[in-house]
Protein backbone atom coordinates (compact mmCIF):
# COMPACT_ATOMS: atom_id res chain seq x y z
CA UNK A 1 0.00 0.00 0.00
CA UNK A 2 3.00 2.27 -0.34
CA UNK A 3 2.49 5.29 -2.55
CA UNK A 4 5.31 6.24 -4.92
CA UNK A 5 5.68 8.76 -7.71
CA UNK A 6 4.32 6.39 -10.36
CA UNK A 7 1.09 5.67 -8.47
CA UNK A 8 -2.17 7.08 -9.79
CA UNK A 9 -3.95 6.43 -6.47
CA UNK A 10 -3.98 9.54 -4.26
CA UNK A 11 -3.63 7.52 -1.04
CA UNK A 12 -3.12 4.02 0.36
CA UNK A 13 -6.80 3.36 0.99
CA UNK A 14 -7.74 4.07 -2.62
CA UNK A 15 -4.84 1.88 -3.71
CA UNK A 16 -6.20 -0.98 -1.58
CA UNK A 17 -9.61 -0.73 -3.25
CA UNK A 18 -7.94 -0.66 -6.67
CA UNK A 19 -6.01 -3.84 -5.82
CA UNK A 20 -9.24 -5.56 -4.74
CA UNK A 21 -10.97 -4.51 -7.96
CA UNK A 22 -8.04 -5.82 -9.99
CA UNK A 23 -8.16 -9.14 -8.12
CA UNK A 24 -11.84 -9.47 -9.01
CA UNK A 25 -11.11 -8.70 -12.65
CA UNK A 26 -8.48 -11.45 -12.95
CA UNK A 27 -10.36 -14.05 -10.92
CA UNK A 28 -8.58 -13.81 -7.57
CA UNK A 29 -11.16 -14.35 -4.83
CA UNK A 30 -11.11 -11.84 -1.98
CA UNK A 31 -14.53 -12.62 -0.49
CA UNK A 32 -15.49 -15.49 1.85
CA UNK A 33 -15.99 -18.75 -0.02
CA UNK A 34 -16.90 -22.36 0.70
CA UNK A 35 -14.60 -25.04 -0.65
CA UNK A 36 -15.00 -28.80 -0.93
CA UNK A 37 -12.26 -30.91 0.64
CA UNK A 38 -11.00 -34.18 -0.84
CA UNK A 39 -12.84 -36.14 1.85
CA UNK A 40 -16.15 -34.59 0.72
CA UNK A 41 -16.52 -32.18 3.64
CA UNK A 42 -16.94 -28.43 3.22
CA UNK A 43 -15.09 -25.57 4.88
CA UNK A 44 -15.47 -21.80 4.67
CA UNK A 45 -12.37 -19.69 3.97
CA UNK A 46 -12.91 -16.17 5.33
CA UNK A 47 -10.28 -13.44 4.75
CA UNK A 48 -10.21 -10.58 7.27
CA UNK A 49 -8.96 -7.09 6.52
CA UNK A 50 -6.55 -5.82 9.14
CA UNK A 51 -3.93 -3.26 10.10
CA UNK A 52 -1.80 -2.87 13.20
CA UNK A 53 -2.88 -0.81 16.21
CA UNK A 54 -0.12 1.32 17.67
CA UNK A 55 0.26 2.31 21.34
CA UNK A 56 -0.29 5.98 20.46
CA UNK A 57 -3.13 5.87 17.94
CA UNK A 58 -5.07 2.92 19.42
CA UNK A 59 -3.93 1.94 22.94
CA UNK A 60 -7.13 -0.06 23.54
CA UNK A 61 -6.50 -2.50 20.68
CA UNK A 62 -2.71 -2.52 20.37
CA UNK A 63 -0.55 -5.59 20.96
CA UNK A 64 2.23 -3.27 22.13
CA UNK A 65 4.49 -4.48 24.94
CA UNK A 66 6.57 -1.66 26.48
CA UNK A 67 10.22 -2.48 25.99
CA UNK A 68 9.39 -5.18 23.47
CA UNK A 69 10.62 -8.75 23.58
CA UNK A 70 14.32 -7.96 23.20
CA UNK A 71 16.92 -5.62 24.63
CA UNK A 72 16.77 -3.37 21.56
CA UNK A 73 15.74 0.24 22.11
CA UNK A 74 11.99 0.87 21.96
CA UNK A 75 11.89 3.36 19.07
CA UNK A 76 9.00 5.09 17.35
CA UNK A 77 8.13 3.93 13.81
CA UNK A 78 10.02 6.76 12.13
CA UNK A 79 12.99 6.43 14.47
CA UNK A 80 13.36 2.76 13.57
CA UNK A 81 12.91 3.49 9.85
CA UNK A 82 9.61 1.61 9.50
CA UNK A 83 8.77 2.07 5.82
CA UNK A 84 5.00 2.32 6.36
CA UNK A 85 5.61 5.52 8.32
CA UNK A 86 7.16 7.08 5.24
CA UNK A 87 5.47 5.50 2.22
CA UNK A 88 1.87 4.89 3.28
CA UNK A 89 -0.36 7.88 2.70
CA UNK A 90 -3.71 7.85 4.45
CA UNK A 91 -6.74 10.10 3.93
CA UNK A 92 -8.15 12.11 6.80
CA UNK A 93 -10.42 9.70 8.66
CA UNK A 94 -14.02 10.73 9.15
CA UNK A 95 -15.04 11.24 12.76
CA UNK A 96 -17.74 9.06 14.24
CA UNK A 97 -21.01 10.40 15.70
CA UNK A 98 -19.35 10.30 19.12
CA UNK A 99 -16.71 12.70 17.86
CA UNK A 100 -13.90 10.16 18.03
CA UNK A 101 -11.72 9.34 15.05
CA UNK A 102 -11.18 5.62 14.28
CA UNK A 103 -7.66 4.22 14.14
CA UNK A 104 -6.42 2.51 11.00
CA UNK A 105 -6.81 -0.85 12.76
CA UNK A 106 -10.47 -0.05 13.45
CA UNK A 107 -11.01 1.28 9.94
CA UNK A 108 -9.79 -1.99 8.41
CA UNK A 109 -11.76 -4.01 10.97
CA UNK A 110 -14.93 -2.15 9.98
CA UNK A 111 -14.50 -3.52 6.45
CA UNK A 112 -15.18 -6.98 7.92
CA UNK A 113 -18.59 -6.10 9.38
CA UNK A 114 -20.65 -8.04 6.83
CA UNK A 115 -18.34 -11.06 7.14
CA UNK A 116 -19.00 -11.22 10.87
CA UNK A 117 -22.72 -11.75 10.40
CA UNK A 118 -22.73 -14.18 7.46
CA UNK A 119 -24.46 -17.53 7.99
CA UNK A 120 -21.61 -20.04 7.72
CA UNK A 121 -23.00 -23.55 7.35
CA UNK A 122 -19.67 -25.36 7.63
CA UNK A 123 -16.46 -25.05 9.71
CA UNK A 124 -14.63 -21.74 9.23
CA UNK A 125 -10.96 -20.99 8.63
CA UNK A 126 -10.15 -17.28 8.84
CA UNK A 127 -6.95 -15.60 7.78
CA UNK A 128 -5.26 -12.22 8.00
CA UNK A 129 -1.89 -10.68 7.34
CA UNK A 130 -1.42 -9.27 10.83
CA UNK A 131 -1.08 -10.97 14.23
CA UNK A 132 -4.33 -11.38 16.25
CA UNK A 133 -3.00 -12.03 19.79
CA UNK A 134 -0.04 -10.83 21.88
CA UNK A 135 0.86 -14.35 23.08
CA UNK A 136 1.73 -15.33 19.52
CA UNK A 137 4.64 -12.92 19.37
CA UNK A 138 6.62 -14.83 21.99
CA UNK A 139 8.33 -18.12 21.16
CA UNK A 140 7.24 -21.07 23.27
CA UNK A 141 9.50 -23.93 24.37
CA UNK A 142 7.89 -25.95 21.58
CA UNK A 143 8.80 -23.29 19.01
CA UNK A 144 12.44 -23.35 20.15
CA UNK A 145 12.40 -27.18 19.94
CA UNK A 146 10.98 -27.03 16.40
CA UNK A 147 13.74 -24.62 15.34
CA UNK A 148 16.37 -27.05 16.64
CA UNK A 149 14.67 -29.88 14.69
CA UNK A 150 14.51 -27.78 11.54
CA UNK A 151 18.22 -26.97 11.80
CA UNK A 152 19.03 -30.64 12.33
CA UNK A 153 17.17 -31.56 9.11
CA UNK A 154 19.11 -28.81 7.32
CA UNK A 155 22.42 -30.15 8.63
CA UNK A 156 22.98 -27.18 10.95
CA UNK A 157 24.10 -27.36 14.58
CA UNK A 158 21.70 -26.65 17.42
CA UNK A 159 21.23 -22.89 17.78
CA UNK A 160 23.10 -21.04 20.48
CA UNK A 161 20.53 -18.24 20.36
CA UNK A 162 16.85 -17.93 21.21
CA UNK A 163 14.27 -17.02 18.57
CA UNK A 164 13.45 -13.77 20.33
CA UNK A 165 17.10 -12.72 20.05
CA UNK A 166 17.40 -13.45 16.33
CA UNK A 167 17.39 -10.59 13.87
CA UNK A 168 14.91 -8.32 15.70
CA UNK A 169 16.37 -4.85 16.10
CA UNK A 170 13.22 -2.98 17.09
CA UNK A 171 10.08 -3.40 19.18
CA UNK A 172 7.99 -5.47 16.78
CA UNK A 173 4.96 -5.32 19.07
CA UNK A 174 4.39 -1.73 17.90
CA UNK A 175 3.44 -3.01 14.45
CA UNK A 176 2.41 -6.63 15.13
CA UNK A 177 -1.34 -6.43 14.73
CA UNK A 178 -4.50 -5.80 16.71
CA UNK A 179 -6.65 -7.65 19.22
CA UNK A 180 -9.70 -6.54 17.21
CA UNK A 181 -8.80 -9.41 14.88
CA UNK A 182 -9.17 -11.98 17.63
CA UNK A 183 -12.56 -10.63 18.69
CA UNK A 184 -13.75 -10.77 15.09
CA UNK A 185 -12.53 -14.28 14.26
CA UNK A 186 -14.12 -15.58 17.46
CA UNK A 187 -17.39 -13.84 16.65
CA UNK A 188 -17.36 -15.65 13.30
CA UNK A 189 -16.70 -18.94 15.07
CA UNK A 190 -13.38 -19.68 13.39
CA UNK A 191 -11.73 -22.99 14.29
CA UNK A 192 -8.39 -22.13 12.65
CA UNK A 193 -6.84 -18.72 12.03
CA UNK A 194 -3.94 -18.41 9.60
CA UNK A 195 -1.79 -15.29 9.70
CA UNK A 196 1.65 -13.97 8.73
CA UNK A 197 3.66 -10.75 9.08
CA UNK A 198 5.91 -11.71 11.99
CA UNK A 199 8.36 -13.97 10.06
CA UNK A 200 8.10 -16.45 12.93
CA UNK A 201 6.22 -19.73 12.66
CA UNK A 202 3.56 -20.80 15.12
CA UNK A 203 1.08 -23.64 15.50
CA UNK A 204 -0.71 -23.11 18.77
CA UNK A 205 -4.20 -23.57 20.18
CA UNK A 206 -5.52 -20.87 22.52
CA UNK A 207 -9.02 -21.05 23.95
CA UNK A 208 -10.14 -23.61 21.38
CA UNK A 209 -8.88 -21.69 18.32
CA UNK A 210 -5.83 -22.97 16.47
CA UNK A 211 -3.46 -20.23 15.26
CA UNK A 212 -1.07 -21.08 12.41
CA UNK A 213 1.75 -18.99 10.96
CA UNK A 214 3.78 -20.85 8.33
CA UNK A 215 6.02 -18.15 6.86
CA UNK A 216 8.83 -18.66 4.37
CA UNK A 217 10.79 -15.83 5.96
CA UNK A 218 13.58 -13.89 4.30
CA UNK A 219 16.67 -15.77 2.99
CA UNK A 220 18.57 -15.35 6.25
CA UNK A 221 15.66 -16.55 8.41
CA UNK A 222 14.99 -19.47 6.10
CA UNK A 223 18.64 -20.42 5.90
CA UNK A 224 19.01 -20.36 9.68
CA UNK A 225 15.91 -22.52 10.23
CA UNK A 226 14.15 -19.76 12.15
CA UNK A 227 11.01 -20.30 10.05
CA UNK A 228 10.64 -23.84 11.31
CA UNK A 229 8.53 -26.36 9.44
CA UNK A 230 9.67 -25.44 5.92
CA UNK A 231 12.19 -28.28 5.68
CA UNK A 232 10.04 -30.57 7.84
CA UNK A 233 6.99 -30.24 5.58
CA UNK A 234 8.96 -29.80 2.35
CA UNK A 235 6.12 -27.74 0.95
CA UNK A 236 2.74 -26.29 1.95
CA UNK A 237 1.50 -27.21 5.40
CA UNK A 238 -1.75 -29.16 5.66
CA UNK A 239 -3.84 -27.55 8.39
CA UNK A 240 -7.28 -29.10 7.89
CA UNK A 241 -8.43 -32.50 6.64
CA UNK A 242 -7.70 -33.06 2.99
CA UNK A 243 -8.41 -29.61 1.57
Amino acid sequence: LWINKSDIAPNSLVKLFEIVRHCTAIGVQTEPGKVRCLDGSDVWIVPLYSWYAGPDDDPKNTLYIPGGLTSWKDLTLKEMGWSDAYFCKWPTLKRRASGSCPSLAQLFADMNTERLTNDYDAPVITFSHFVPRPELMRASIQDETEIALERNIMGLPSPDWKEKEFGTRFNFSRVAGSNILDRQLRKIGSMIHVYGHQHRNRDRTIRRVRYVSHCLGNPRENGEGITWGIATWAGPKLIHGHC
